[in-house]
């Protein structure tokens, strides 16, 4: 029987190997159930790409997202940042 060769970018095969695939598929899921987009932080250093901003969930949802979150393993930590400027 034959199968599938897949190439996949080095980032994603990074995570399609890694042992925290389920709770990357987790966090994912659960932004992806409070409306919300999960965004790369730019920055540079050895913790590259380790951070990452959730844009577009509702203010009134944002702590209990924030607590949700904070609970699967592998999040080091989750918090609140206001916004840059008042509306």
């Amino acid at each position: 029987m034959g199968s599938v060769e897949v190439v996949a970018s080095s980032g994603l095969s990074r995570v399609l190997r890694s042992d925290s695939l389920e709770e990357a598929v987790r966090v994912l899921e659960l932004v992806h159930s409070y409306g919300g987009e999960l965004v790369p932080r730019a920055m540079s250093g050895p913790d590259e790409g380790d951070d990452f901003s959730v844009r577009g969930i509702k203010p009134e949802q944002m702590d209990e997202f924030r607590s949700a979150v904070a609970q699967i393993p592998g999040i080091s930590a989750a918090y609140t940042k206001p916004p840059d400027a008042l509306p």
